[in-house]
């Protein structure tokens, strides 16, 4: 359960998330089995109630357009160096064979088959958006 506590304009003071509650008798008092309680703060900065200076600093937009061509620059020079796109390549395969892997795993038998089969022999179903996303994958390394 999560408890919200705001004052009387509505702006949250008090946020508990994931709170358990559990019935508590005051004339038993706690019982000797109860866990010890966790507790844990989290500082967030407040919002500021002024109204922004000339002098701010450029719109998103703005900011954007100046700094275009060289993060362009930027950009090109990381996946230069870092290799990013023999990386990519790599990554894309070992995904491809890993699913292709499980899913002779899971249907060993694997004549053409789609999600739904997936699901019927344990997928997930919170799981078949991924799995829609990454048949394609096995597809394009010709491991299906």
């Amino acid at each position: 359960m999560d408890v919200t506590v705001t004052d009387e304009n509505g702006v949250v003071a008090v946020e508990l998330r994931g709170c358990r509650l559990r019935r508590y008798d005051q004339q038993a008092g706690a019982h000797p089995d109860s866990p010890v309680e966790q507790h844990v703060t989290v500082l967030r900065a407040a919002p500021r109630n002024r109204v922004p200076a000339a002098d701010d600093g450029p719109v998103a937009p703005d900011l954007v357009r100046t700094c275009a061509a060289r993060l362009g620059q930027l950009t090109a020079a990381w996946q230069r160096e870092s290799r990013y796109a023999e990386f990519r390549t790599g990554l894309r395969g070992l995904v491809a064979h890993l699913v292709a892997q499980e899913i002779d795993w899971v249907l060993p038998d694997r004549e053409p088959f789609g999600v739904g089969e997936l699901v019927a022999v344990g997928l997930l179903p919170g799981y078949t958006r991924l799995v829609e996303a990454l048949l394609p994958l096995v597809v394009e390394h010709g491991l299906a």
